[in-house]
């Protein structure tokens, strides 16, 4: 459905892509998931056709049938989502006015449609955008950070609004900063400072992580992930609530570290070796690049 190759992008002398190369497949969910400044939104722009690479190309099976949806809500804010989606269809040269009553519909927005755009909640807003978006009918439908800022149940039930989408063999290609949201993806691209850190299903990601990582429940997470960081067994600590995820060079540090904690008087309630999650292994690959 979609190749990238060689991809670079400068802006002046700096180099925001890196040699992108991927394949985004037909139906699939595929998201860029990294931090801020990573290069994400710039490469949904290029591949809206919105920005030209500085180098390598990117393919489609079919260019006509995109849709982008940026980040910053960009409809008008002084119309209703009916006059706002009858202004979109006149634009697509629509004709069959059902489609709008269908997407709205099946969004679960048509008891909002004559609500005035700008008193819509963040998420009603990305559902409005992704109402104009699939007016079109697209095969390949880009969205630049779709939940960034929204509350858990907002974003809970975009993802279910893009599983239907992506059901319906629409291509999905989305920008996250959610490390979380990855493993909602079918393949991800970890990206940062525009290289491609990792790139896979998060299933196959997280299995070929080769480190161990252990999980300790403490009163102080910060102080204490601070405190064992610099240990040179461990490669990264990261706190998460009351949690503080561990990664070690190898299981046999496991005593070490135990040893160590007691040493510096933190207490432990719980430790305990746990799966990694997707953020694990970004901060990881991270660290790995700076040294």
């Amino acid at each position: 459905m979609i190749e990238i190759k060689g991809l670079k992008k400068y802006f002046k002398e700096n180099l925001a892509l890196d040699e992108i190369n991927l394949e985004i497949k037909k139906g699939e969910i595929f998201g860029f998931v990294g931090s801020d400044g990573a290069g994400k939104t710039t490469i949904l722009r290029i591949l809206s056709g919105i920005l030209k690479p500085s180098s390598g190309y990117v393919l489609f099976e079919n260019k006509e049938k995109i849709s982008y949806v940026p980040q910053r809500f960009s409809l008008y804010e002084d119309l209703t989502l009916m006059e706002n989606l009858n202004f979109f269809s006149e634009i697509y040269q629509i004709k069959d006015k059902e489609k709008i009553e269908e997407i709205l519909s099946f969004l679960n927005l048509s008891e909002f449609k004559n609500f005035y755009a700008g008193n819509l909640s963040g998420g009603m807003k990305q559902k409005l955008s992704l109402a104009c978006a699939l007016l079109s009918e697209p095969e390949i439908l880009l969205l630049d950070e779709p939940t960034n800022g929204l509350d858990p149940l907002s974003r809970r039930d975009l993802w279910e609004i893009f599983y239907k989408i992506s059901n319906e063999g629409v291509t999905i290609v989305l920008t996250t900063s959610y490390f979380e949201e990855a493993e909602k993806c079918k393949r991800v691209a970890l990206i940062d400072k525009g290289k491609i850190l990792e790139e896979g299903s998060p299933k196959e990601i997280i299995n070929s992580f080769r480190f161990p990582v252990m999980e300790i429940l403490t009163d102080s997470p910060k102080i204490l992930s601070e405190n064992i960081k610099s240990l040179n067994f461990v490669l990264e600590s990261l706190p998460l609530g009351e949690r503080v995820h561990i990664i070690l060079k190898d299981i046999k540090f496991k005593e070490n570290l135990i040893e160590i904690l007691k040493e510096k008087g933190f207490g432990a309630k719980d430790i305990k070796f746990v799966p990694p999650s997707i953020e694990d292994i970004f901060i990881c690959k991270l660290t790995e690049n700076e040294k």
